[in-house]
C-alpha cells in the first residue's frame, strides 16, 4: 500500500465520520485526524498488500517496525455498511490513531 493510498483512506474516514457526526466542526476533526496524516507521509510503501495478514507477512519477513504495522485498508470502507458497522469501523479507526500516536511517543 503506498502512501497515496492511505492518504485517501484517511479522507474517506473523514467523510464517514461527518456521516456519523454531522455537527462535528473543524477543531474536532483536526484533533481526531491530523496525527493520522502525519504519519501516512513516512509510512513504507507495501507491494500490493490488500490483506492484514499479507501485511503481517510482509513485515515479518522485511523486520518492520511496530509503528509500521499500523495498517489501513481499503477495503475496511464499505458505502452499503449499516451505521453500526460504520461506527464499529471509526471506533477501530480512532484506536488506531491512539496506537500511532503512543508508538510515535515511544520511538521520539
Amino acid at each position: 500500500m503506498d502512501n497515496e493510498t492511505v492518504k485517501q483512506d484517511l479522507y474517506q474516514a473523514i467523510r464517514e465520520f461527518l456521516d456519523l457526526t454531522p455537527s462535528a466542526d473543524n477543531e474536532t476533526i483536526s484533533t481526531l485526524f491530523t496525527s493520522i496524516k502525519v504519519f501516512a507521509d513516512e509510512l513504507p510503501v507495501y507491494p500490493k498488500a490488500q490483506t492484514q495478514a499479507e501485511v503481517n507477512a510482509y513485515n515479518l519477513a522485511h523486520g518492520e517496525s511496530d509503528a509500521e504495522l499500523i495498517y489501513f485498508s481499503p477495503t475496511e470502507w464499505n458505502n452499503s455498511d449499516s451505521i453500526e458497522d460504520r461506527e464499529s469501523k471509526l471506533s477501530r479507526l480512532q484506536e488506531r490513531a491512539m496506537e500511532i500516536e503512543r508508538i510515535l511517543r515511544a520511538d521520539s
